[in-house]
């Protein structure tokens, strides 16, 4: 795009991508952002790229509970009973979500993307 100055932008420890100078700023607030509220049913992890939180106990983001919830039309407590969860940690994850859309919205296009890098996708 005319005008637009680009730069290799770091934003998680090994996550650098080209992108727009007014973008790189805006991620790294949007990550510190989702980072600094602290939650009683979603934890942080240690990942290359991922910065999202995760549901405590589960090998699952918070974006792969909510889209399974989107997914099947179910409500927050029929994704708590059917993953032996409180209704208040996916209502938790619905918040999280809704604080940092931003976030897991960009780490879904990233996973896409290496995806289909990868051949995985077409």
């Amino acid at each position: 795009m005319a005008g637009l100055k680009y730069k290799l932008c770091s934003i998680g420890d090994h996550v650098d991508v080209i992108i727009a100078l007014s973008a790189c700023a805006t991620m790294k607030a949007v990550i510190e952002m989702a980072t600094e509220t602290t939650y009683k049913y979603l934890e942080a992890r240690p990942h290359p790229w991922r910065k999202q939180l995760w549901v405590k106990g589960r090998n699952m983001t918070v974006w792969q509970l909510l889209c399974y919830m989107w997914a099947n039309g179910f409500t927050p407590e029929e994704v708590a009973k059917g993953f032996d969860l409180p209704a208040e940690a996916v209502r938790e994850a619905i918040e999280y979500y809704e604080q940092n859309k931003d976030l897991l919205e960009w780490e879904a296009m990233e996973e896409e993307r290496r995806l289909r890098e990868k051949g995985l996708l077409p």
